[in-house]
């Protein structure tokens, strides 16, 4: 990815997608999640070995066939919001879902943590805020280091994310399952 061949890209991300594997782990990763055992909004969970080997074959079935995903609507519930008694709305996508977002998470990461901001620390796997301390202070020690150090309030931030520009420059193989 960082010589900017989206082909090879594309193909290795054919390959973690469509595997056994990596639809193994996607419907792990929804089962073991906190909110796993929580349904969307046609009811279902996923109780047993059982049923986590039939979301393994329907994650198959939806590869093999990108172009017809559709994904269902979301269960909205509203949870609490600090102390004043406020809520939020949550959307709650189905397990399946979830598990396909989580599959296709497995091929996207790799080469958006490539194309990502060295610098950037938030939200980023295998990141900390010690080790966005411990950035600037590198910065900060040398003899040219920056004379300015900016702070952002990032409140509501992604609620202003620009949908179209991420998938602009996401390199994902299969664009519309990216959309829903």
């Amino acid at each position: 990815m960082s010589r900017g061949d989206l082909k090879q890209v594309y193909g290795i991300q054919q390959i973690i997608i469509s595997s056994f594997s990596g639809r193994a782990i996607a419907a792990r990763k929804v089962v073991t999640n906190a909110g796993g055992k929580t349904s969307g909004i046609d009811g279902v969970t996923w109780k047993d070995p059982k049923d986590y080997m039939m979301a393994v074959k329907e994650l198959h079935r939806i590869v093999s066939k990108p172009s017809e995903y559709e994904a269902k609507p979301l269960r909205r519930v509203h949870i609490p919001k600090g102390d004043k008694g406020d809520t939020r709305p949550l959307g709650i996508p189905t397990v399946m879902d979830r598990a396909i977002q989580a599959l296709y998470h497995l091929g996207v990461d790799p080469a958006v943590e490539v194309r990502s901001d060295p610098n950037s620390f938030g939200f980023r796997k295998n990141r900390s805020t010690h080790d966005a301390i411990i950035a600037t202070r590198s910065h900060m020690d040398k003899k040219t280091h920056p004379h300015w150090v900016l702070e952002a309030d990032i409140t509501k931030c992604f609620d202003r994310i620009d949908h179209d520009f991420l998938m602009k420059h996401t390199p994902i193989c299969h664009k519309k399952v990216l959309q829903q």
